[in-house]
């Protein structure tokens, strides 16, 4: 048989690909909008990956202050996940960097808001005033 090594590497891959199936869990999640409005959609990813896939809600609108619950297999070796819901006009928000593994609620929250760009710090300030250049200075 000359195709032993290749039927022999196809079994070894569906082994571990088997064995990495079985070592997740399904686990159900609670997701609560306490976000202060309505949200179209609730997608989740692997940390860092953004491959949203379809969304966890079977509803097309989450009001504020309610709830749905949704299944999804967890391996325990990868437990980072990003969250990303969506209002109703197209606004995304991403929660970042969820453990899955420890939490099985999920609370949607608005994220804040930043008013200010952060202070440079790294310039010497200036100390001295400026000069006031509509009157002449005095002779002595």
């Amino acid at each position: 048989m000359k195709n032993k090594p290749a039927l022999f590497i196809f079994i070894l891959a569906a082994f571990f690909a088997g064995s990495s199936l079985l070592s997740q869990s399904s686990k159900t999640f609670k997701v609560t909008n306490n976000a202060g409005f309505p949200v179209k959609s609730v997608q989740v990813a692997l940390a860092g990956t953004f491959e949203w896939g379809f969304q966890v809600n079977a509803i097309d609108r989450i009001n504020n202050n309610t709830s749905f619950e949704f299944a999804r297999k967890i391996d325990p070796a990868m437990c980072s996940y990003d969250i990303r819901y969506t209002d109703e006009t197209g606004t995304e928000y991403i929660m970042e960097k969820v453990d899955l593994c420890k939490t099985a609620t999920i609370l949607l929250v608005l994220p804040e808001v930043k008013t200010e760009a952060p202070k440079d710090d790294t310039q010497p300030k200036d100390e001295t005033k400026p000069k006031d250049e509509s009157k002449p200075e005095e002779k002595k």
